[in-house]
């Protein structure tokens, strides 16, 4: 298990800046790298996947920038913001939404607003 705080200071991005952009102290959410066997499901699906109580990435993606570290952040804001419920309501429905409207799995995961949203505020990290 690792810390966010800890992640970001490797990767050189300034706690200030990811505290302003992500407020709501979750630099202490854990980061679990997940075993090496499931690296096989990874790959070409996800970089990441949080949940309220913690971030899963595969090893090989500790290796990418500070941005994906901020984008997972606001994803735990997401879910405290929104609750349980109300972020899986939203966010699997607006992917089905996508899907059924023949959107590629990409273009519609891509449209989710809860993704648009992460996405934006990690470019903020970027000077």
């Amino acid at each position: 298990m690792r810390s966010p705080a800890q992640l970001l200071i490797e990767k050189g991005a300034a706690l200030d800046r990811v505290t302003q952009l992500v407020p709501d102290g979750s630099l202490h959410t854990p980061v679990y790298v997940t075993p090496g066997w499931l690296d096989p499901l990874w790959e070409g699906r996800a970089l990441a996947i949080t949940m309220p109580w913690g971030i899963y990435m595969p090893a090989a993606s500790l290796r990418l920038g500070a941005g994906l570290i901020v984008h997972e952040l606001v994803h735990v804001q997401q879910w405290r913001r929104l609750g349980w419920l109300h972020f899986s309501l939203r966010y699997l429905g607006e992917y089905a939404g996508g899907r059924l409207r023949r959107k590629s799995h990409q273009a519609a995961y891509t449209a989710i607003s809860l993704e648009r949203e992460a996405r934006a505020i990690a470019e903020g990290l970027s000077p």
